[in-house]
């Protein structure tokens, strides 16, 4: 009278593990999710871009097309980082220019 109790619990457990590991569903902690295509694609774009100064210009559009954005802030990393870039590169051609 027990087997069929304890198989019951055991194919019940095992449905919730197989239920909870469904690949696609399971978002790891402190990952952001963007919901909307429009915003994913504006961002990823942005993100992309290779030219610092193209990639600044990119997610300062960004920033303001989408100002509630759940990535805003790594939006923002990107821009100034972006712009830091740009200002290095700018700096590094000025003084190739004047050793010549």
């Amino acid at each position: 009278m027990k087997k069929p109790m304890v198989w019951m619990v055991l194919v019940l457990a095992t449905l919730v593990a197989v239920a909870q590991s469904q690949p696609g569903q399971e978002q790891a902690p402190g990952q952001k999710l963007i919901k909307d295509p429009g915003e994913y694609n504006a961002y990823m774009s942005a993100l992309n871009m290779q030219e610092p100064a193209e990639k600044a210009a990119s997610m300062e559009g960004f920033i303001k097309q989408f100002p509630g954005s759940v990535v805003k802030g790594e939006a923002l990393q990107q821009l100034l980082a972006a712009c830091h870039r740009s200002q290095e590169s700018g700096q590094d051609r000025r003084n190739s220019d004047s050793d010549s």
